[in-house]
């Protein structure tokens, strides 16, 4: 599984664990799921803009020439 689908996977769990809270009226949960969700938020994106900066980079190197 990708990290991408890992996180994808964990953001199912926390989503699940929340819907829960809410219908037991667990705030303090809710709350400490809501802080988990925005961290992995902010990994989730620091994933993909790392995959653009170097799918970027990919583009702006010149392709290997050989040796002559």
């Amino acid at each position: 599984m990708s990290d991408l689908g890992k996180l994808e996977a964990l953001q199912k769990s926390i989503d699940d664990a929340w819907g829960l809270a809410q219908r037991l009226d667990l705030e303090l949960l809710k709350f400490l799921l809501e802080m988990a969700k925005l961290e992995l938020y902010r990994e989730i994106e620091a994933l993909i803009s790392s995959s653009e900066a170097e799918r970027h980079e990919m583009k702006a190197t010149p392709p290997c020439q050989t040796l002559q």
